[in-house]
C-alpha cells in the first residue's frame, strides 16, 4: 500500500487549472488547495485528528494559539473551500454572508492559488519533531 502525501492535492489544483479550466475546474482546485494545507497541518501532527468537521478550526485555532498569525490565512481558505463546494446555486450565490459569491470562480481560484502559495511552505517546515504540544 502507498502513502499518500496530501501536497499531491495542490499539483492536482495546479493541473486543473492549467488549460482552459471550467467554473468546476476553479471550484475543485480550490477544494483541493485547501485540503492540501489542512491534512498536511494534520499530518505534521498540530493537532490530535478525530477526523470531524471540528479538526478544521482546531487546526488554525492551535496554529494561532502558538503564535502563527498565518493561520488566519487557512481558515479564509477554509471559507473559500465552502463556497466552493456548498454555494453552487443561483439561490446560494445569494448568501449575505460569503464574500465569495460577488466574485467569479476565477477569482476565487486566484485567491485559494495565492494563500496556498504563502502558506503550504510554512506547513511543510514544520517537522513533526519540532511539534510540541505546550503543557
Amino acid at each position: 500500500m502507498s502513502v499518500f502525501n496530501p501536497e499531491d492535492y495542490w499539483q492536482i489544483s495546479l493541473k486543473l487549472v492549467n488549460q482552459q479550466p471550467s467554473d468546476a475546474d476553479y471550484r475543485t482546485a480550490a477544494n483541493r488547495a485547501y485540503y492540501a494545507c489542512h491534512l498536511l497541518g494534520c499530518e505534521r501532527g498540530i493537532i490530535e485528528r478525530t477526523n470531524s468537521a471540528r479538526d478544521h478550526s482546531k487546526l488554525w485555532e492551535e496554529l494561532r494559539r502558538r503564535g502563527m498569525f498565518w493561520a488566519n490565512k487557512l481558515e479564509v481558505l477554509y471559507r473559500i473551500r465552502e463556497h466552493a463546494d456548498y454555494h453552487i446555486n443561483s439561490e446560494d450565490r445569494d448568501n449575505v454572508g460569503c464574500s465569495y459569491c460577488k466574485i467569479s470562480a476565477e477569482s476565487m481560484w486566484g485567491n485559494a492559488k495565492a494563500i496556498t502559495e504563502d502558506i503550504l511552505p510554512r506547513i511543510k517546515s514544520m517537522k513533526k519533531k519540532d511539534i510540541k504540544t505546550p503543557k
